[in-house]
Order: structure tokens, then sequence, then C-alpha cells
């Protein structure tokens, strides 16, 4: 393995990157669907009636649900495109999420190489934020995912400021933690290249702020020319206390732990080991700066009712950041090697995340949600239908 700091060149890439780097996308796709089948959110119906009527109060006399009402993007883009019926919803979002993870990819092989690139693929296939997001199509992860990945592979700060505004349209109270998580990968990674300055990261979180705080703005004028009120913000989740959601994170605490890296928890493994046997060759300091972000980003999870979508939205860009390590510090094919590992590692497990209770890729059925995607048929009542899979119970 090679263990420089990423301050020399990335080595060059192989004939025809662009074909391989296609393929490899393709393997990763199929992988992850296998991986995770498909599903949508019990709040489809919802976030469907919100896009048929943005711009307007949809849920008149309906507290529970008008905290949805603060996701603008997708239900924004989805009235804008016409796709506002909820199989059509949920199938803009599985198109979204390929379109930005893609995106993704040829953003890391444009400004960072064909291996950071083919390296990102083979983790997305096993991220649980590509889990969530296709087993749950619908919630604003499907952008959500691909923005956090590129709050770290962007290089300027417009883009930089551009991504945070979307993210905290799309989702303002997971944006604020992930854009701190990102500004954090973005210093561990210019501690690897020996070009950290506190000041330029001072800077980058500001511009990132300024975009999260544009996007709160905006917010706010659309839900008062709406005449929108929330009054039933996310923040009130809080005063469901303390015993209540220890309760809810201890159904299965194992399951829990698990699901929050999924396959991933492999590649922790395999670093861990890695820079347990090199340690000393100073090449550790960004791994632990992204060691802790991956703590910290546990505090908000304490307060949260579905656990792995939340952490797994907040650490995409730790995500992001691995990838970029290990093609820096790893040799090529010792990223072939591992990478293909993990690709078969991923197919055989099934992918899952927690809601209290795990729910796991076997419970879902393709043969019936497939064909609501391109017809919307589906068997029984909607909701009762999209919720048959899941054993949780919102303790609300």
């Amino acid at each position: 393995m090679r263990t420089s700091t990423g301050s020399a060149a990335p080595p060059e890439a192989p004939p025809h990157p662009g074909v391989r780097l296609w393929g490899w996308g393709a393997l990763a796709l199929a992988v992850a669907l296998v991986h995770n089948r498909l599903w949508a959110s019990p709040n489809l119906s919802l976030f469907a009636r919100i896009s048929a009527e943005w711009g307007r109060q949809p849920f008149e006399g309906e507290r529970t649900a008008d905290y949805l009402l603060t996701n603008l993007s997708m239900p924004g883009l989805a009235r804008v495109l016409g796709q506002t019926d909820p199989h059509a919803y949920a199938r803009l979002h599985l198109l979204v999420l390929v379109a930005g993870l893609g995106a993704c990819v040829a953003l890391a092989y444009r400004n960072l190489g064909y291996l950071t690139a083919r390296t990102l693929a083979v983790l997305c296939a096993a991220a649980p934020g590509v889990t969530v997001a296709l087993q749950w199509l619908g919630q604003p992860d499907a952008l959500m995912f691909p923005v956090g990945l590129a709050l770290v592979l962007v290089r300027s700060r417009p883009a930089l400021a551009a991504l945070a505004f979307v993210a905290a349209a799309t989702h303002p109270e997971q944006a604020v933690f992930m854009v701190a998580v990102a500004i954090g990968a973005r210093a561990a990674l210019a501690v690897a290249e020996e070009r950290f300055e506190r000041r330029h990261t001072v800077v980058e979180g500001l511009t990132a702020l300024g975009g999260v705080i544009a996007a709160r703005v905006v917010l706010q004028w659309y839900l008062w020319a709406a005449d929108i009120r929330i009054r039933n913000p996310r923040s009130s989740y809080v005063d469901l206390g303390a015993d209540l959601f220890w309760r809810h994170h201890t159904q299965g605490p194992w399951q829990l732990v698990y699901l929050l890296w999924g396959p991933l928890w492999a590649v922790v493994v395999a670093v861990a080991v890695w820079r347990w046997r090199a340690r000393g060759d100073g090449a550790a300091r960004p791994w632990a700066v992204l060691a802790v972000l991956a703590v910290l980003a546990l505090v908000p999870v304490a307060v949260t009712l579905d656990e792995t979508r939340v952490y797994a939205m907040i650490t995409a860009p730790v995500v992001a950041g691995v990838a970029v390590l290990l093609a820096r510090q790893w040799s090529a094919t010792a990223l072939l090697r591992a990478g293909s590992a993990l690709l078969v590692l991923t197919l055989v497990l099934p992918g899952g995340f927690t809601a209290g209770i795990a729910s796991w890729a076997w419970d879902f059925t393709p043969s019936e949600f497939v064909p609501f995607l391109w017809s919307g048929e589906h068997p029984g009542e909607l909701d009762v239908w999209l919720m048959s899979p899941f054993r949780f119970v919102i303790p609300v």
C-alpha cells in the first residue's frame, strides 16, 4: 500500500479510464439494487400532495405532517416537471439519486482522478445513504446524499455555497450538520495534502454557512408568501423526552450499530488495521479527523427516530473523504482488490436501516413495487401498502 500523505500527484490512469469508470459505475449500481431492492417512504402520499399543491397549505388542520413543508427542492422540482402523482414522485427520486451519484463520480474523476472516482462508486454501492434512499424513495435523501458527497468534491467557493443552499432547501435541519461535517472533511483532506490553513477553512465554513442562511431566508419567504404556518416543526420531537428516545434506540442495539455503516464497516476495520500497522508514518491525522466527525455525527441521531437515515445523510461527506484518502494513500492494486471484495460482500448482504426496529431488503417485494413505479398500480390502500413491510412503531 502507498502511504504518502497525498501531496504527490495521483497515479496515472489506466487506458480508456472513462469507459472503465462507466463499467464500474454500472456494476456498483447493479450491486446496490440487488443489495437494497426498491421501496418507497410511508410519507410518499404526503410529499406527493405537497408537490401537487406547491405554494399552498395542503395540511390545513393536520398538524402532524406540516413539518414536511420545509423540504422545498424536491416537491418544487416534481411540480415543475409534472411528477406529482405518488408513483411519479417516487420514480423522480430514483432518477435524481442515480443522476446525482453519477454526477459525483464524474466530479471526482475530473477533480481528483480515476482512482478516486472508482473508489467513490464502490463505496456508494455499499453506503447506508444509498440504502435508505432506495428503500425509502420519496424522502429528500435521494438529493441530500449526492449533495453531501459533492460538498467535499467541489473546489470553488461559489460551488460550495450553492451546494449548501441546495442542501438547506432540501432538508434544513440535516443541512446544518451535513455542512459542518463537510467542512471538517475538507479540512482533513487539506491536512493530508499538506496545504491546511486555518484561515482557509474558516472562510470555507462561512461560505457554506452563507448558502445555508440564504436557503433559510428563501424558505421563510416561501412560507410567508403561501401563508403557511409550521405548527409541528422537527424541533418539537425533542419534547418526546430522553426516556422515549432511549427506549426507541435500544429496541435493537446491535442492528442499530451495524446499520450505521452496513457493509462499510469492512472498510472501517480495514483502515483501522492498516493504520495500526503503519502507525508513525505521519498519515494518520486526516483519518483521525474523519473518525472524530463520524463520532460527533451520532449526537443529532440521539434525538431522531429514524437513526440510520439521519446518520447516513450527515456523514455523506465522510464517505467522500474516505474515497479521496484511500485513492491517495493506497496502491492501485490494493484498491482494486479491496473494492472488488467490498462489492462481493455488499452483493451477499441485505441492505437495511433502522427506525427503532430494523427493516431489511428481504422485507420488500420488487414484483409489486417496480410495476407501481411504472403504472402507479398497487394492492390495497397506498399508505397501508407502503407501511406493510415495516415493523417499527412511531412513538408519537
